[in-house]
């Protein structure tokens, strides 16, 4: 009896062992793991974003450009009715193309602007290197040298942005180049400063304006406030009366939309910012208020809505300051009143974006929406 006990309670114990191919397939991955988020995402100069996708299911593409590509991130999308056009071009309709002594031979066939008509639809293809080419001709720069200006920055510019750049050095390069002169042209010639041609299509088809400085505002279409500054004032003509610095130039431009005075724009014209979207944003923030520093946490403050606020006895005047200067007391709260149309909409949501992604910056935006 004990031996058939003893019998009964014995049993094999096995020993795992580790499968060797799979454990050489877990290294090699993770030895070369996919890099979605660039080295410099989280520091205090990484200021340029993909929106994350909890916010483009919310709003859909209103974070995607439309009209116009600005930076590397959406740099050659086919859907855009303004973009580099690949060489050679065969226009469907031709038109007379520009011819710039200034500009490299190889930039010539890309001058060339096409239109195709559909009961439904106008599009519109245009190459955002003809201005690069208009401006090569009136400053009579050389377009090496233009290269040569950015080169430098090629490094501190990739880490500006939060995702991988997947562009050579050279072709980096040429997109802020051509990307950042387009901007600058634009605003010079929006501005009055810069003539338009007579035929330009930005200028005789009304409904781009509108689209195009949304595009200007996105957030994945943006390049480094530095960048456009130095091709500005590469550009700027010597010897001559100068012209409104870069940030009142971009102001006004905005401000055609925007209605602000005259005077709320002009005392921004030294005002630093970090892109079009940040320079923007920060000409609403209150003067009197200063940016929080690279490790410190900025909260979000939420402001009730006006139906509640009026429920609990609080009073509510109208002011005449800057809609993000909110005063409360003696149960009376000051606010200013603020038209939300098109494109006051998409600007504040680019503006949440913004400043759920960016650190260092505070959430004005993101405690008024």
């Amino acid at each position: 009896m004990a031996n058939e006990s003893n019998a009964d309670d014995s049993h094999t114990v096995g020993i795992w062992q580790v499968n060797k191919d799979r454990l050489a397939s877990m290294q090699q991955r993770i030895a070369n793991m996919p890099r979605i988020l660039s080295g410099s995402a989280g520091k205090s100069f990484c200021s340029i974003f993909k929106v994350p996708q909890s916010f483009i299911d919310i709003n859909g593409r209103c974070y995607f450009p439309y009209i116009v590509s600005v930076g590397p991130y959406h740099h050659g999308d086919s859907r855009l009715l303004i973009r580099p056009v690949p060489w050679p071009v065969r226009p469907v309709r031709p038109h007379r193309a520009p011819q710039f002594s200034g500009a490299s031979e190889i930039f010539q066939p890309i001058y060339m602007y096409s239109y195709f008509f559909s009961p439904t639809k106008l599009f519109l293809l245009y190459s955002n290197a003809r201005f690069l080419g208009a401006l090569l001709k009136r400053r009579r720069i050389n377009l090496e040298n233009l290269l040569r200006a950015v080169q430098p920055l090629k490094a501190r510019s990739r880490e500006c942005y939060s995702a991988d750049i997947h562009f050579s050095v050279d072709e980096f390069i040429e997109i802020l180049a051509v990307d950042g002169c387009f901007v600058i042209e634009l605003f010079r010639k929006f501005g009055g400063i810069v003539a338009f041609e007579a035929d330009d299509p930005l200028l005789s088809l009304s409904w781009i304006y509108s689209f195009l400085l949304r595009d200007l505002i996105r957030l994945e279409n943006q390049i480094p406030f530095f960048v456009l500054q130095c091709l500005f004032d590469l550009t700027e003509p010597a010897g001559e009366e100068p012209s409104p610095s870069l940030q009142t130039q971009a102001l006004r431009c905005f401000n055609n939309i925007l209605q602000r005075s005259e005077e709320s724009v002009e005392k921004f014209g030294n005002l630093a910012g970090k892109h079009i979207l940040d320079l923007l944003r920060s000409s609403f923030i209150p003067a009197d208020y200063e940016e929080p520093w690279e490790r410190k946490f900025t909260s979000s403050h939420v402001i009730h809505c006006i139906s509640k606020l009026r429920r609990a006895g609080i009073r509510l005047k109208a002011a005449e300051e800057s809609f993000l200067v909110v005063r409360f007391g003696r149960g009376t709260m000051e606010m200013p009143k603020i038209a939300v149309d098109d494109f006051m909409y998409s600007f504040l949501l680019k503006c949440v974006a913004y400043e759920q992604c960016y650190r260092c910056c505070s959430k004005h935006m993101t405690t008024n929406v």
